[in-house]
């Protein structure tokens, strides 16, 4: 079996970067991470003690080489960040208890849970 002739392709593709963010220092990722993080439990307020920050950075080289005389080179980078409150930690009611639906799941009991005061959530209720 002989395949149809196909013309010999030459090319090179880069994702287009404003900053490559494997040349960024490592102080200043960290410095963005930290201040994502303090934002996120300023704005929490005493119901978030806990916030994490991350950031991730791929770069996937590719080639394709044909018998016909095609070579296509591909540089892909990506990156993404976030923060978020960890799964670990339990929400707090707005008196500094942990929500009775949580607290099977955070192994907290009843005694424990209670700071001050009272609750008008009935999932903040003892």
């Amino acid at each position: 079996m002989r395949l149809a002739p196909v013309k010999a392709m030459h090319d090179v593709y880069r994702t287009p970067l404003t900053r490559d963010p494997f040349s960024v220092p490592i102080d200043e990722k960290v410095s963005v991470l930290l201040a994502a993080a303090a934002a996120m439990r300023n704005a929490g307020g005493a119901r978030l003690r806990s916030a994490e920050a991350s950031m991730d950075f791929f770069r996937d080289e590719k080639v394709f080489a044909s018998t016909e005389g095609s070579l296509i080179e591909q540089t892909l980078t990506e990156s993404g960040a976030g923060c978020w409150r960890p799964p670990w930690t339990a929400p707090m009611c707005n008196d500094g208890r942990i929500p009775r639906a949580c607290r099977a799941r955070f192994g907290v009991n009843a005694a424990t849970s209670q700071r001050s005061g009272t609750s008008t959530s009935s999932a903040c209720a003892s």
